[in-house]
């Protein structure tokens, strides 16, 4: 099997993977439960493995998410650079 073969059979598992926990989601979003809160950003997260518009519709759902509940999100940090911890260790 091909590598060129190999990532298209990825693309469609995670496509078929994806959208199907998407779809779950709103049929189990009719049900008591959380079942909707959990299912749809999963299944979009599946998605943004391979698919950029996945990937950017997460990003705005998730800057929705802390808009509406109120919870801050961290982004991630650069670590600082070597200079600048020998640099703050040489002053304590």
């Amino acid at each position: 099997m091909t590598q060129y073969t190999r990532k298209k059979l990825r693309k469609i598992a995670v496509f078929i993977g994806g959208f199907t926990l998407i779809i779950l989601s709103v049929v189990v979003g009719v049900l008591p439960g959380p079942g909707f809160i959990i299912l749809f950003p999963l299944g979009l997260s599946v998605l943004a493995t391979e698919f950029p518009w996945a990937k950017n519709l997460l990003k705005k759902c998730r800057e929705k998410f802390a808009i509406v509940t109120g919870v801050f999100i961290p982004k991630k940090e650069k670590p600082p650079a070597r200079a600048n911890v020998r640099a703050q260790i040489d002053k304590s």
